[in-house]
C-alpha cells in the first residue's frame, strides 16, 4: 500500500470477496472519512494502526471473520454495533461482551426469526392474562367495579363537558 495515495476520502471494498487480514498500512490514509470492508472474508483482528484515522466518520466490518477487541483507543468504539456485525469474535471492551451473539459465522442471523416470535407470543399471552385478571376483578368484586365506574364516568365527562 505504499504506492497508494494517502488522500482518499472514501474506500469501499465490500463484497469483493477479500481473504485477508486487515492491513496495517490502511492506518495511514490520515484523509479516510468511509471506510466499508463488509461482507468479504476478512479475518485476524483490528490493527491498532486504525486508531489514527481520526476522520473516519463511517465504518462498516459487517459480515467478516474479524476476532479480538475492538481497539479502545479511539473512535473505533463509538461506530454503530451493527457496523461489525456478523464477525462472531469481535468484542467491544465498553462492553466486555461479543457485539453479535445471534450472527452465524457466516454473518446470518439464525435466531433472530424465533426471538422474535417467542417475544410476540410471550406478549400475546400476558395481554391475555391481564385482561382476564381485570375482568374478573370488574364481575367479581363489587367495590374495585364501583370505583372503576366512578373514575370512567368522571373521565368521560371530562372529556365531554362543554368548556367555556
Amino acid at each position: 500500500m505504499e504506492k497508494v495515495l494517502k488522500a482518499f476520502a472514501i474506500i469501499d471494498f465490500s463484497s469483493n470477496a477479500f481473504r485477508a487480514e486487515t492491513p496495517r498500512e490502511m492506518g495511514n490514509l490520515n484523509a479516510l472519512i468511509d471506510l466499508l470492508c463488509n461482507s468479504n472474508t476478512l479475518g485476524g483482528s483490528l490493527h491498532p494502526e486504525l486508531t489514527n484515522l481520526n476522520f473516519l466518520k463511517s465504518l462498516n466490518l459487517s459480515s467478516n471473520k474479524l476476532t479480538g477487541l475492538i481497539p479502545t483507543e479511539s473512535q473505533l468504539q463509538a461506530f454503530n454495533a451493527f457496523a461489525c456485525e456478523g464477525n462472531s469474535g469481535l468484542y467491544c471492551a465498553q462492553h466486555i461482551q461479543m457485539i453479535d451473539k445471534t450472527s452465524s459465522p457466516d454473518g446470518s442471523r439464525q435466531n433472530s426469526k424465533s426471538e422474535m416470535g417467542w417475544m410476540l407470543s410471550a406478549a400475546q399471552e400476558g395481554f391475555h392474562i391481564g385482561l382476564t385478571i381485570f375482568v374478573g376483578l370488574l364481575l367479581y368484586i363489587k367495590r374495585f367495579r364501583q370505583c372503576y365506574c366512578k373514575h370512567l364516568a368522571k373521565t368521560c365527562y371530562g372529556i365531554t363537558a362543554p368548556r367555556h
